[in-house]
This record gives C-alpha cells, sequence and structure tokens, in this order.
C-alpha cells in the first residue's frame, strides 16, 4: 500500500512539474486559439502613433502577404501570428471606423476580422497592451492606423 502511495504521488508531482514547465513555455499573451463570442476594435496610441488594438488594448497586425482581404496566414505563420477571430462579427470601439471592419472566412471555417480589407492579427511575442514588437517583422507585418492603413513609421 504505501509503495503504490508514493508511486502515485510521484506521478502526480511528475503531471504537476510538466504542467508548470509547459505553461511557462508558452506565451501568456497569446490570443486564445478558440474564437472569442465577440471582441471590439479600437484606437489607442502607442509609440507609432494612433494604432488599431482589441477591446484589451493588444496590438493588432497586418500581413503585406495577405491579398483581397483574404489571409494567407496558416500552419506555423498563425501559431506565431495568432488570427483576430470571433463568433459574432468584430464591433467597432472608441475611434475605429465601422466602414472600414468586416469580416472575412479561414480555410479552417472561422471569421477572421479585417480593417480595410487586411485581416487582422495578434503577434505572440507581444506582453501585453501596448506592445508593437511584431512592427516591421520580417518586413511583411504591420500595426494598422486608424486610418486602415499600415503603419510603417520606425521599422
Amino acid at each position: 500500500m504505501r509503495i503504490r502511495m508514493l508511486v502515485l504521488g510521484a506521478a502526480l508531482i511528475a503531471s504537476v512539474s510538466a504542467c508548470s514547465s509547459a505553461s511557462r513555455d508558452v506565451h501568456h499573451a497569446a490570443a486564445p486559439a478558440k474564437a472569442a463570442e465577440t471582441v471590439r476594435v479600437q484606437i489607442q496610441q502607442s509609440s507609432l502613433g494612433p494604432i488599431l488594438t482589441d477591446q484589451d488594448g493588444r496590438t493588432l497586425y497586418a500581413f503585406t502577404n495577405d491579398k483581397n482581404g483574404t489571409s494567407s496566414c496558416t500552419g506555423q505563420c498563425i501559431a506565431t501570428w495568432p488570427a483576430l477571430v470571433s463568433r459574432q462579427p468584430a464591433q467597432t470601439g472608441t475611434g475605429a471606423n465601422g466602414t472600414l471592419l468586416a469580416q472575412t472566412n479561414r480555410a479552417e471555417g472561422t471569421a477572421q476580422a479585417t480593417y480595410n480589407n487586411w485581416p487582422l492579427y495578434y503577434y505572440v511575442g507581444d506582453t501585453g497592451p501596448g506592445d508593437v514588437d511584431g512592427r516591421g517583422v520580417d518586413g511583411v507585418w504591420f500595426a494598422v492606423g486608424a486610418d486602415g492603413k499600415l503603419v510603417k513609421a520606425g521599422s
């Protein structure tokens, strides 16, 4: 009985350790893999000037390889640049232009928000609201300005 308890205890400790080390390896600020019920896009001031963010102040990015409002980011790309998806159409918040906000259907069947025909993404390297660490990555990722144009300043 004592051996069984030791084995069970060791297994429990191993599983808790594995979970805690796995959670350290996963970037805690990454956008959720599942679609939110609703999302809101808004304009907030940043080190780049006024840019598009979600309702929590997280920077939203566009990928210059996307064409005609259709996302071309899949596989490893979408793991690093999670799409802004929701079950309901995105809503406009402070400063955002509702005529520029729409959605596109992704290949896997989710609805991704677009702004001025740019599908919107998060960057897993941003650790919190106001971060703009995805700006200029590989020369193809940029924050989106209030006017729906890509913010390339400082990249």
